[in-house]
């Protein structure tokens, strides 16, 4: 699905009530809904008729992931104009099998967003190397996924794979290498 999503097809999401209003700018919830988020994730973990999301909602009540929002940088009441994020409302599945498969791909994108918000960050080993040929420096670095936190949900695989290949290195670790 493009970044740049359509509003049709917001709008008949919004109208099947799978979607909260879609007219809006805003990327943060209100303190008012965030009180109310678990609503939305039971709907998503109970009814919702796509495996993967259904899943990932089942998995945050399972690991017992925190769902409090409320001080988190996802609730500014603020930065809210007239309405807040769009997130799904964990309702209306009754008409999910009724969408085009546009449709269901923005929901898609609108519901493992919204999830990925619950689940714990990512976090990488982050390794720099320094290499000394002769009277020359070179330098290179790399990093690898430790703990996969939200790119589970986000499959942000190449975020997720190690950069560079640098294998088993120790601080401070010096090789000879032969020369040709």
């Amino acid at each position: 699905v493009e970044r740049r999503i359509r509003i049709p097809e917001l709008k008949e999401l919004y109208e099947k009530k799978l979607v909260t209003y879609p007219r809006t700018d805003a990327r943060v919830l209100s303190t008012a809904i965030a009180k109310e988020i678990k609503k939305n994730l039971n709907g998503l973990a109970s009814k919702c008729q796509d495996n993967e999301i259904k899943q990932f909602a089942l998995n945050i009540a399972q690991r017992k992931y925190n769902i409090d929002l409320i001080k988190s940088k996802y609730v500014d009441d603020s930065k809210i104009t007239d309405h807040y994020a769009i997130i799904p409302t964990g309702q209306g599945f009754e008409n999910y099998n009724a969408l085009n498969q546009l449709e269901k791909s923005i929901y898609s994108v609108i519901a493992l967003r919204f999830l990925a918000v619950f689940y714990p960050p990512a976090v990488f080993n982050k390794v720099a190397l320094t290499l000394k040929i002769g009277d020359e420096f070179f330098f290179a670095n790399a990093k690898s996924c430790k703990e996969i936190g939200y790119l589970e949900v986000s499959k942000s695989g190449k975020e997720t794979e190690a950069e560079g290949g640098f294998g088993q290195i120790k601080k401070g670790q010096q090789k000879k290498s032969k020369k040709n």
